[in-house]
Formats: C-alpha cells, sequence, structure tokens
C-alpha cells in the first residue's frame, strides 16, 4: 500500500512567548492561564481554553489554506507540519489539543518524574495524559520521532483515546498495532511510522528506557510547530488550489478529493488533471446517492489518471436508492460501473417514489 504523506494544520486560538518553568510534569492552571492571556472565552477546570463546540464543528469545513492564510495574517507564520502517515483519511480530524511531551529516556530523571505519578496515584506515563482527555479534544504528542522500542501507543490506548475523545491523535513517532488502529473508525490520526516495538521494554538494569513523559499540557513541538494546550488542529483541503501544494511538495502518492465538497465536478475535474502533470493518480471519495455515485462516474470517466471510485454497499441493503430514481440496467457489474449513453448523468429522478420517503409536513419540491 503506497504510503500516504499529509499535511495537517495546527491552528492557533491562543499566544504567548514566556518561558515555562516547572517542577510538575503537568502545568498548573496558573501557569497555563498566564501562557495563553489572549483567549477570553472559556476554560475548562485546569485552566486549558475551552473553544466553543460550534466552532469546531465549523472549522471542519474550513481548508487548510483558508485557516493559513488567516493565521499568516496574524503573524503566525509556522503552524503547518507535513509528512505524515495517516489512518482512516476519509474523515477529518478537527479538535481542541492536548499536549505530551516525550523525551529519551534517562534513568535518573525518569524515576524522580515517575515517582511524583505514584504519589499522585498515576499508571503508566504513557497514559497520564490520555486520562485528561475529554469529548472534543485531539491527543497531540512530541514523542521526538522514537522507532524503535518507541512507541506508546497501539490498539489498547488508542481505543481508550478514542472511547474518551471520539477523536484520533497527532503523534510524532512511531505508533505500533496500527491495523487495530484502523479499525477504529473515526480514529483519523497522522502519525510518523510504525514499529511493532513498545516503548521501555525489558525490566531491571536489563530495562531499555527508551522515553519518558517530561510534560502534559505545557508548549510541545510537532515537526516545526509550537502547539499550545486548547490550540484547535486540524486539516482539509478544497478546490484546485487547496490541492496544488501537496502535489507541489510530493506530500500524497495519490489524490482523494470528494466531489460532493471540494467544489463540484468541474472542480473536481481539475484537480485531477493538475494531480497529473504530478503523475499522481486520482481515486475520489464517493459518499452520496446513486445520483452522485454517477456523476462522479462521468468526472472519473474524463480524466487520465483515474484510479478507482469509492462506492457504498447501502445502494444494494436499503431500497429507497433504487426508488427514487430512474435507470437502465445494472448499477455495477464485476465491479465497474457502465455509464450511460443518454443526456446528461443518465440518471433521472423518481418524483412518485422519492415521495415515499418525504418527511410528513415538508412540502415537498414546492
Amino acid at each position: 500500500m503506497p504510503r500516504l504523506k499529509f499535511m495537517i494544520v495546527l491552528i492557533i486560538v491562543i499566544a504567548s512567548c514566556k518561558q515555562l518553568h516547572s517542577q510538575q510534569v503537568q502545568i498548573t492552571k496558573e501557569q497555563l492561564v498566564a501562557l495563553t492571556p489572549l483567549w477570553k472565552g472559556e476554560r475548562f477546570p485546569d485552566g486549558r481554553p475551552k473553544v466553543p463546540d460550534d466552532i469546531l464543528k465549523r472549522m471542519k469545513s474550513v481548508s487548510v489554506e483558508e485557516a493559513w492564510a488567516v493565521m499568516k495574517n496574524a503573524g503566525y507564520g509556522y503552524q503547518v507540519a507535513e509528512d505524515w502517515q495517516v489512518i482512516n483519511p476519509d474523515s477529518v480530524l478537527v479538535g481542541r489539543a492536548v499536549t505530551a511531551t516525550f523525551m529519551p529516556g534517562r534513568p535518573d530523571v525518569w524515576q524522580a518524574i515517575d515517582s511524583f505519578g505514584k504519589k499522585q496515584g498515576r499508571r503508566s506515563q504513557n497514559v497520564w495524559a490520555v486520562e485528561l482527555l475529554v469529548k472534543g479534544d485531539v491527543y497531540v504528542a512530541d514523542q521526538f520521532g522514537a522507532h524503535r522500542n518507541g512507541p506508546t501507543i497501539g490498539d489498547n490506548v488508542g481505543n481508550a483515546i478514542y472511547a474518551r475523545t471520539g477523536n484520533g491523535i497527532v503523534y510524532d513517532g512511531a505508533l505500533r498495532d496500527v491495523e487495530g488502529l484502523k479499525e477504529i473508525g473515526g480514529f483519523t490520526s497522522f502519525y510518523t511510522s510504525y514499529d511493532p516495538s513498545y516503548h521501555n521494554p525489558g525490566v531491571g538494569q536489563s530495562r531499555d528506557l527508551t522515553t519518558m513523559i517530561v510534560g502534559i499540557n505545557q508548549p510541545t513541538r510537532i515537526r516545526t510547530v509550537t502547539v499550545m494546550p486548547g490550540d484547535v488542529v486540524g486539516e482539509n483541503h478544497y478546490l484546485a488550489y487547496g490541492f496544488r501544494r501537496m502535489l507541489e511538495i510530493g506530500g500524497v502518492d495519490i489524490i482523494m478529493p470528494d466531489l460532493q465538497k471540494c467544489g463540484g465536478l468541474g472542480e473536481g475535474q481539475r484537480i485531477a488533471n493538475l494531480a497529473n502533470l504530478y503523475y499522481t493518480p486520482f481515486a475520489p471519495h464517493m459518499v452520496a446517492s446513486f445520483l452522485g455515485a454517477m456523476a462522479s462516474a462521468h468526472v472519473c470517466a474524463s480524466v487520465p489518471n483515474f484510479l478507482i471510485l469509492e462506492w457504498q454497499s447501502y445502494f444494494h441493503t436499503d431500497p429507497m436508492f433504487k426508488d427514487i430514481i430512474k435507470y437502465d440496467g445494472e448499477w455495477v457489474k464485476d465491479s465497474f460501473i457502465t455509464l450511460s449513453e443518454k443526456p446528461g448523468i443518465g440518471v433521472e429522478i423518481n418524483e412518485e417514489g422519492m415521495k415515499k420517503y418525504a418527511i410528513p409536513g415538508i412540502p415537498f419540491f414546492e
């Protein structure tokens, strides 16, 4: 399977340049408030800025380019982290950052930190920040790119993160159990690499102390980006302009626009033709009715770099989708769609069939 490399944008909601000095791993409420003086809205009990849920919902429709333009004009010129592997690229990752900072293990420091945590009743260091997560959060961890014996997250911790947040993660390091993580439907995540090992293997003197946590909800570095707790994390792309930068830097091996969202059928065709200049295959998403499927299929048939089109099983299991349209012939045969030679996309709306599914009391096309 080709390696997919995505860009994410970390959207600053708050900012400060003060140096943090603390004996504790987790920042205090007073320190966090002092570091985020520009945030005037609601906060969590620990002081982390609480961006409203309605803003998070709206941010899912904001492209990287739109967010980048606003932030750059406001003076935040280094908030894009590039070149990621991704889990579940079909959905968009948006949420409030909870940050965790790890460093290479050093026995004396690890022991001091671990003893402090044990006095607070905490378990293994790799879940200390996870225990703070709530709905709408995104776990953002600087794992210093650790690979062999570095992963602090596998499918068990991943399931715990998703249960708490409904989101995935941004993780600058290696993950384990990636196949298991992919089975968590909404666990859209960005990570650096994969390795089947796990962090700090062994016991006693033979222990390979590879990693230790040194910061929770502290300012943390993700690639070339400074991330603050409470920042909004997200990614999305629209229009050919939005895909151009990824293609120019070789940031994708396959381009997968959603033709219902990226700007329409004509714009989808322009995106495909732009990708073709970079020898990049075109494999669009398609979550729609059969009308949308056939419209998407016509776009795919018109471009030279078409690879594959997403298909929905509910076309075959829910009778509504056949009742609401008129179409001659089979929808799919041997995994191929046969395009109609009728005018338009070759599919007509069946108004009588649609009336069966109309909501009572709502006018029907009036």
